[in-house]
């Protein structure tokens, strides 16, 4: 039981560790891309949207750099949808991963 529980611990705390905030292009709410270090076309990425803590799942369809953004094309899982993310460009691996589909 300890082990299961030390276990969930890390797993919380390493997912939010690693969260990448942008902007739904076309809503314009606040999205926050959760739990990877690194995205890349066709990886299944998990997000919320807002102020909601319900994570939803997307399949990324493309990235591509502009300027001081990236933008990334994601299928949404449950719905079908194509939704654009603009997120902000740091130095992380994330992003540095991205720069090179411009």
């Amino acid at each position: 039981m300890k082990n299961i529980i030390i276990s969930l611990l890390f797993l919380f705390i390493s997912s939010s560790a690693f969260a990448w905030n942008g902007e739904d292009t076309d809503s314009g709410q606040i999205v926050t891309v959760h739990g990877s270090e690194f995205v890349n076309d066709g990886d299944t990425i998990f997000y919320t949207l807002g102020e909601s803590e319900e994570y939803q799942s997307g399949t990324v369809i493309s990235i591509f750099s502009f300027g001081s953004d990236i933008q990334i094309q994601v299928r949404d899982e449950a719905f079908g949808d194509i939704r654009l993310f603009t997120m902000e460009k740091t130095n992380d691996r994330k992003n540095l991963t991205a720069q090179g589909n411009q």
